[in-house]
């Protein structure tokens, strides 16, 4: 539900970094950081992509055109093409019927690069039936990863399937 969706992003949100990272940081430059390295673990982009982020951007020599696009769509914008300016990110916390999970291994609680991280978000019919999965996993490759078989196995199953 919205709320579940809503406290799973601010839990999440409360373990990319610390308090004065996160003051003085941005999470424009977070995700810039993750497109210009993609080597980089960033926690945020993986809960943008599973939340189906959408971010406007400004690009174009005289800055006056935007586009919206994805979280992946924008870390997959080539370094040689052009700097994209972001201008926002809208993600819906009430969303459709689901839930959203996230998981990060560190070495410690906060402040710390993920090992391996994770992003969940399942979208569920009325009877609790998997309909949809967003999955995007952090530490395996340079850049995000997602399964596609795993998000193929869990279709049309319950999300309570143990």
């Amino acid at each position: 539900s919205g709320s579940q969706r809503g406290r799973a992003i601010a839990r999440h949100l409360h373990l990319i970094a610390n308090h004065q990272v996160r003051n003085a940081g941005s999470w424009a430059g977070n995700l810039e950081m993750a497109r210009s390295h993609p080597d980089f673990p960033s926690d945020l982009l993986l809960l943008l992509i599973a939340s189906d982020a959408q971010i406007t951007v400004q690009y174009g020599k005289d800055d006056t055109k935007t586009k919206t696009i994805t979280a992946g769509d924008y870390v997959a914008i080539s370094r040689e093409n052009f700097a994209p300016f972001v201008v926002s990110c809208e993600v819906d916390i009430s969303g459709p019927a689901g839930f959203l999970h996230t998981h990060k291994v560190m070495g410690r609680h906060v402040n710390a690069h993920a090992f391996v991280n994770a992003a969940f978000n399942f979208k569920v019919d009325q009877q609790g039936t998997i309909v949809a999965t967003k999955m995007a996993i952090g530490g395996i490759q340079n850049g995000p990863f997602a399964s596609e078989r795993a998000i193929s196995a869990m279709e049309n199953k319950p999300l309570n399937n143990q």
